[in-house]
């Protein structure tokens, strides 16, 4: 749904992207362990989205020594990417919201999508038969990482958004202490 929500801009760079991941009672690792282990998600995908990133903004929230919530701006030129955590929600959930020259596409729980454009809302959802992984997106992920391994592919955009991704949790992690 992701790649969905991406293709309405037509290779244009949206202008602001909003993604929540709630959790539900979730307030026991550690602030790295989260981060790493579940915010990760919520910076690997800003960044596919952003591409540079110039700043970044922290506000974290810890209940003993563990992540209770955390709001983190990305910065770029002329856009601007937020992530938001709470580990103590009303359920766990996921909401991407993409905006920008004229267009939206919200994502909730990566089960379905609402393209606004024109005045107009237009909703998709899977196929009752897809399989998780396929609406997950993993069967898409290893197939792309298996092709640029077998093409020896090692410079593509992907790979450096995840090692970027992995900088940004270690900076915010470095604001947290």
């Amino acid at each position: 749904m992701y790649q969905k929500a991406l293709a309405l801009f037509h290779g244009l760079k949206p202008e602001l992207c909003i993604m929540v991941k709630n959790r539900n009672n979730d307030i026991k690792n550690s602030v790295k362990f989260t981060l790493y282990d579940d915010f990760i998600h919520v910076i690997d995908t800003l960044c596919y989205i952003v591409k540079d990133v110039d700043d970044i903004d922290v506000n974290i929230s810890k209940e003993r020594d563990s992540l209770k919530s955390i709001e983190v701006v990305l910065k770029s030129n002329s856009f601007t990417a937020i992530g938001v955590m709470h580990r103590n929600g009303g359920k766990d959930y996921e909401r991407l919201e993409i905006h920008g020259h004229g267009k939206s596409a919200v994502v909730e729980d990566m089960e379905s999508i609402r393209i606004m454009e024109n005045g107009k809302i237009y909703v998709h959802n899977f196929g009752s038969w897809d399989t998780i992984s396929y609406r997950r997106g993993f069967e898409t992920a290893v197939k792309s990482f298996l092709k640029d391994v077998l093409e020896e592919n090692y410079a593509n955009d992907e790979l450096k958004c995840t090692l970027k991704s992995h900088e940004i949790i270690e900076k915010i992690l470095k604001k947290t202490v």
